[in-house]
């Protein structure tokens, strides 16, 4: 059976740790640059929006299924080396998109992208998450979770720049220069995680996955991750339509939406303080029933100042439930099988993002804009709810990770516990 071995925290200086934190960019920040993007080339091109539609949801699609693979392979490989394989990644593919004049061309890149890009990503959380001891996990993934929200706020800015002065296929030179500056800073970070044991076996990681969803706190854990994105995704898809038909101004449904993603980025910050409030299990369920009561009560507000606490509430959950569920992955999965638990964990957070419009937009299609922000939201807050009891049950029968029926595994820590037992 694999072993993860680490490099002991003092090899770390702060310096590098701060090139951690920073990586962080790469994950949101190039979906914000595809988003943005992505869709201008496709309508140069000549592609209807249903096409543009379909075009945007390949790429969650397959990182919504390969995920876990991605994960697996991630494992063996180490987190660095899946940062500077998916870095380079959406490197090859900005260019990729500079050259090609081909709509049919536009989805083969989106596929490529499904794959490489959450090598970056989950390779990013892994380090994070694991470059230190447990005490210091809140703070890591709180810094890692600031540096991914500023690269999602950046980007769509740098974006609209090159769009303006040197339009937008030229534009994918930045999406190709933003691959190779995370590729570069990776190659500059100590390689902490490394990988050795037998070869063969489950190389698609589905199998182990299946292991992990016998771990009660894993499921709780996904419970949670599932509705982290369904919420803001319904928040953001259909908030503009909604305020401006109330009789909002565009310049204030825009600011509302800016406010939630400022509120998002500066909330991650206060993580690692957070965490010391109770457990990452408990506090995760807080702040998403916090975004979800944000979702549920949009259409009571639409007045000034009122219209931006909805932004608020979302943004708490939105902001610090990332730092929180990573470290509750990394506290709740076994060593050798953290990097898959984190791809089954991104497979989850796509699932969510995905199903969020389709599932709102069909309600909305046979009530409103305000039955479909309420339902949606109760929805969400009933999953986790849900996630709350489950925990609390578990905590209170006794069911502990260990008591689950499992492959044989690698031999406890004889230093201390097991990390499983202690998660939240």
């Amino acid at each position: 059976m694999r072993q993860t071995l680490l490099v002991p925290s003092t090899t770390i200086a702060p310096g590098r740790r701060r090139l951690v934190y920073g990586v962080g960019g790469i994950g949101l920040g190039t979906n914000a640059l595809v988003l943005f993007l992505v869709p201008l080339r496709a309508h140069e091109l000549g592609m209807s929006l249903a096409a543009i539609g379909v075009l945007l949801g390949v790429k969650s699609i397959v990182e919504a299924v390969l995920s876990v693979p991605v994960g697996a392979f991630i494992g063996r490989v180490g987190a660095r080396q899946g940062l500077i394989i998916g870095s380079f990644g959406v490197a090859l593919s900005g260019a990729a998109f500079l050259v090609t004049s081909s709509a049919l061309w536009l989805f083969a890149i989106q596929v490529l992208l499904g794959v490489l890009r959450p090598m970056a990503w989950i390779g990013g959380q892994m380090y994070a998450a694991g470059m230190r001891s447990k005490e210091f996990h809140g703070r890591d993934t709180a810094r890692f979770s600031f540096g991914a929200n500023v690269g999602q706020m950046v980007t769509p800015l740098g974006a609209g720049l090159l769009v303006e002065y040197s339009g937008t296929r030229a534009a994918f030179v930045g999406m190709t220069v933003y691959g190779l500056v995370f590729m570069l800073v990776s190659l500059l970070m100590p390689d902490i995680a490394r990988s050795a044991g037998k070869k063969g076996g489950d190389r698609t990681g589905f199998v182990a996955a299946l292991r992990l969803l016998r771990l009660p706190s894993i499921r709780v854990d996904l419970l949670l991750t599932f509705v982290r994105l369904w919420l803001p995704t319904t928040w953001s898809s259909f908030l503009p339509v909604y305020l401006v038909s109330v009789g909002t101004s565009a310049v204030v449904a825009g600011s509302v939406s800016t406010s939630m993603a400022l509120v998002s980025t500066l909330v991650s910050l206060l993580a690692g303080w957070v965490v010391k409030l109770g457990t990452p299990t408990v506090m995760t369920t807080l702040v998403l029933g916090i975004s979800a009561v944000g979702v549920v009560v949009t259409p009571l507000l639409t007045d000034v100042p009122w219209v931006y606490l909805s932004a608020v509430l979302v943004g708490i959950g939105q902001g610090l439930s990332l730092p929180l569920l990573l470290v509750m992955v990394n506290q709740s999965a076994p060593p050798d099988l953290r990097a898959l638990a984190l791809g089954l964990r991104a497979s989850v957070n796509q699932a969510g993002a995905t199903l969020s419009p389709v599932i709102t937009g069909a309600l909305i299609a046979v009530s409103s804009l305000g039955v479909g922000f309420a339902v949606s939201g109760a929805l969400a807050g009933a999953i986790v709810l849900g996630a709350g009891m489950l925990h609390r049950h578990n905590a209170r029968t006794g069911t502990h990770d260990g008591d689950e029926p499992e492959e044989p595994g690698p031999a406890p820590d004889p230093s201390g516990p097991s990390p499983r037992t202690s998660a939240g």
